[in-house]
């Protein structure tokens, strides 16, 4: 019986040391791991997931694949965004409601996940709207 524990445990530890070399060698090449394996990146993402509002975005909704949507638009439709996470609650990422107005943002989830605070700034290409940016302010819903 302790043999065979002795076998299993061996067995875990070579297993846990070929997965170390294996995200080694990914690290060191350079290739993206995907998103569905990122665990810590995935559930970092799923504390942003829901409605809150904001000054200048009207309605957003984030969801738990890094996308969203924003209401306060120049157009007809909602706005789109696409983020990812960039360190402990803080995300980057782009947004866009036409060709004509686009950008990037960058912004982080406070400590008790009620409010999201950041930046953006228009892309140069873009025609409508302020060409400086300004301050996010979102509050969860």
């Amino acid at each position: 019986m302790i043999l065979r524990g002795a076998i299993v445990f061996l067995s875990l530890m070579l297993s846990l040391c070929a997965v170390a070399r294996a995200e080694l060698r990914v690290a060191q090449q350079g290739v993206a791991v995907s998103p569905r394996l990122d665990v810590g990146r995935h559930s970092a993402i799923l504390e942003l997931m829901g409605s809150w509002s904001g000054r200048d975005w009207g309605g957003v909704v984030l969801n738990a694949d890094g996308t969203g949507t924003y209401t306060d638009t120049f157009g007809s439709g909602p706005g789109q965004m696409r983020f990812g996470r960039t360190s402990d609650h803080s995300y980057k990422g782009t947004w866009w409601e036409s060709d004509q107005r686009l950008g990037t943002f960058a912004f982080e989830l406070s400590l008790d996940g009620q409010t999201i605070t950041g930046a953006w700034t228009p892309d140069p290409s873009s025609t409508i709207g302020s060409k400086t940016g300004g301050a996010i302010l979102w509050t969860r819903n």
